[in-house]
């Protein structure tokens, strides 16, 4: 056995020792939790006044419209980010839609109040433009017990 074999066997065993799986006899699905959408947001210099606009014009609107959630917003006073985003998953952390039916939902009304779907697709070049960094991820809640 090789070095490289041997090493790469000692890092798979410390991950099937530590992995808590391997202390499970049954499988076991979180309960009363809920699932969510978060999403950091990092403006371009002078460009959040804008991103603003656009939300309170157009997307708040939209998602109201559609009848789909809103999301929590969050204006960070101090640190990496100006705005943390927090969207729901109504059917817990379900990840198979490329574009769900709220998604589809959210557009059709976007390119109502925008006038077309190129005029939708032009404002969110514009709003994608404005934004430094970004970056998503899947939490989950624990809700109080019942």
């Amino acid at each position: 056995m090789t070095y490289r074999k041997f090493v790469s066997l000692c890092v798979a065993s410390a991950f099937v020792v530590a992995s808590p799986v391997a202390a499970q006899d049954t499988a076991k699905k979180r309960e009363n939790v809920s699932y969510h959408v978060l999403e950091f947001v990092k403006y371009k210099e002078g460009k959040g006044e804008r991103a603003w606009e656009i939300v309170t014009k157009y997307f708040d609107p939209a998602s109201v419209a559609s009848k789909t959630p809103l999301p929590e917003e969050y204006h960070v006073q101090f640190g990496d980010w100006d705005d943390v985003l927090v969207w729901p998953m109504k059917g817990g952390a379900e990840i198979e839609w490329q574009y769900s039916p709220d998604d589809v939902a959210w557009f059709a009304e976007l390119h109502k109040l925008t006038g077309s779907k190129e005029a939708s697709d032009k404002l969110l070049e514009e709003w994608n433009g404005l934004i430094a960094n970004r970056k998503r991820s899947i939490a989950h809640r624990h809700l109080p017990k019942k």
